[in-house]
């Protein structure tokens, strides 16, 4: 597939379309991967829509394709790879629905040739990732991938492609985060309910990097802390921050940074500790397998991530999830199903406009996944959970309760972070002071 790149850059105005079938030829179609006829394991919980199987009014070709991971990852594109195919199975499509073998990120353009040049009409693409390949991709193919209308499903990121060629889903992570971090508190409140178990009575977050894509969980978290904390003056729940701010510093790549961030969670002997920094999950967990570690727990994010560390299940209070399978599926499902039956993309028109699905709680594509602790913790855990959801329903006004103006110009600010880093600490004070 390589060489065939090669030569297609050389051939100047001749369109890369016109050379497709060389290249399929060429390259075998060894990386194109077509759909099973089941699914062997499912990590999502979808909801269909109109029956278990309808025909398609628009017969679109449907591509996933990963950034790095495997569609058996028990993650994100697991989660989106569920999506797609929970949508041709039922549209009787699975015939056109491909993926993509992945490999590096130098990779990623050699994935995109090989959907164009198999004329695929929908692409999938899992990761914020594939932001700048896409948009540099589409920028050097733009009259070919016109041609094929090739439309740009971004799953956590908005598509920069030409208008009507990008549907964007994003996740408000922050609104189940809300309500995990006030169960987080009331759990803690109802376990640890006296004075003298006041210290266990604490929480620690960290992250890989400082952008919303992981502050957006933090502060969720955070608002969520501070709202039992109001409420419950007399069994607040405490932040612990690192160095008077929180520790985002830990990087997605295990390493002297990550084994950092991590040692300093477990350091803060915090009884609660969300960490949104990918591996560092695996790696906070390998490290908490000692009798002194038996009452500490973890939360997930993205996914249930409890059903990727099988071995350390008990430890996952819960996951914050965004709803990856769901949103692919009604996204695709739509595409299928035709223009009339536009909900969710209501206002997309192929060359003509783009539209972004902002996943939120209200419309069930984010949300939290059931705990997994035992024992006699189980029933105050799932009472805590059961409780703070309430709470989030019973919210009248949901971006002036989260702050959101004020975050988003925390994250906007043109200093490099910290304005964001200043408003998250500030925050865990408030939070911490219960006002």
């Amino acid at each position: 597939m390589i060489k065939n790149k090669k030569l297609l850059l050389t051939l100047g105005s001749v369109s890369l379309l016109t050379v497709a079938s060389m290249t399929a030829i060429s390259c075998g179609n060894k990386t194109l991967q077509t759909a099973p006829d089941k699914l062997e394991t499912k990590i999502g919980d979808v909801k269909l829509e109109g029956g278990e199987k309808l025909e398609a009014v628009d017969k679109k070709s449907v591509i996933m394709i990963t950034d790095a991971g495997r569609i058996n990852d028990k993650s994100f594109n697991q989660s989106t790879y569920e999506g797609g195919w929970l949508a041709a199975n039922q549209y009787g499509m699975l015939k056109n629905f491909m993926h993509l073998i992945p490999g590096d990120d130098s990779k990623i353009e050699a994935q995109y040739i090989d959907a164009l040049s198999n004329k695929m009409n929908v692409w999938l693409l899992s990761g914020f990732k594939h932001a700048d390949p896409i948009s540099n991709f589409y920028k050097k193919y733009n009259a070919d991938m016109i041609k094929n209308k090739s439309i740009i499903v971004g799953t956590d990121y908005i598509p920069a492609v030409p208008e009507g060629y990008g549907i964007g889903l994003t996740f408000k992570v922050e609104q189940s985060a809300y309500i995990v971090g006030y169960a987080a508190a009331d759990f803690l409140a109802k376990k640890y309910p006296d004075a003298k178990d006041a210290e266990k009575r604490s929480v620690y977050a960290f992250g890989g990097g400082l952008f919303d894509g992981v502050t957006g969980f933090i502060r969720g978290f955070y608002e969520g802390i501070r709202a039992y904390n109001k409420a419950h003056t007399d069994k607040k729940t405490k932040i612990i921050l690192t160095q008077d701010k929180v520790d985002l510093a830990s990087g997605f790549v295990p390493g002297d940074a990550m084994t950092a961030s991590v040692t300093a969670a477990i350091t803060s002997k915090a009884s609660i500790i969300l960490p949104v920094a990918g591996p560092a999950t695996g790696e906070l967990l390998e490290k908490m397998k000692g009798a002194e570690f038996n009452d500490k727990l973890v939360i997930g994010v993205d996914v249930d991530q409890s059903l990727s560390y099988e071995s350390h299940k008990t430890k996952f209070f819960s996951s914050i999830t965004k709803r990856i399978a769901q949103g692919n599926y009604d996204i695709a499902s739509e595409l299928y199903a035709g223009k009339d039956k536009y909900k969710i993309i209501k206002g997309f028109e192929v060359g003509v406009k783009s539209v972004v699905v902002n996943g939120d709680y209200a419309n069930n594509l984010v949300g939290f996944a059931p705990t997994q602790v035992a024992g006699e913790d189980k029933v105050k855990a799932e009472a805590a959970l059961k409780e703070a959801e309430t709470n989030f329903k019973a919210i009248k006004d949901i971006p002036t309760t989260l702050d959101d103006k004020r975050y988003l110009e925390a994250v906007n600010a043109k200093d490099k972070g910290v304005s964001l880093l200043n408003y998250l600490k500030t925050l865990a004070q408030n939070a911490n002071e219960g006002k």
